[in-house]
């Protein structure tokens, strides 16, 4: 099952939800640290949810991604500090966001 963002994109899920007809309104759901950021210039082709890029924080072990989709929405994202040694990702940029179909769960909007 696909879950379809506001502006169109598409994202893969494996967990499948009897409750999730085609079509209906719902929630998607993944945790910051299952998400992947990479600039648009070290992208290669690759596809994921185009986002602006809001804040950047070190936490030592980890970098903090503070993103914007294109209406809007905040989302974070939780990466190894290591990636921090991506120079394309700062602040104001336009980044891609995306994640493996396993870590995606959808849920019926209540």
């Amino acid at each position: 099952m696909n879950g379809v963002f506001p502006n169109g994109h598409e994202i893969a899920s494996d967990a499948f939800n009897p409750a999730l007809t085609a079509g209906d309104d719902g929630t998607l759901m993944i945790r910051p640290e299952q998400m992947r950021i990479s600039s648009l210039q070290g992208a290669n082709g690759t596809s994921g949810l185009p986002v602006t890029v809001r804040d950047v924080t070190y936490l030592g072990d980890a970098m903090h991604y503070a993103v914007a989709t294109p209406w809007q929405q905040e989302i974070s994202i939780r990466m190894p500090a290591a990636h921090r040694h991506d120079g394309g990702i700062v602040i104001g940029t336009q980044a891609l966001v995306d994640c493996a179909a396993h870590d995606v769960r959808l849920f019926a909007q209540a």
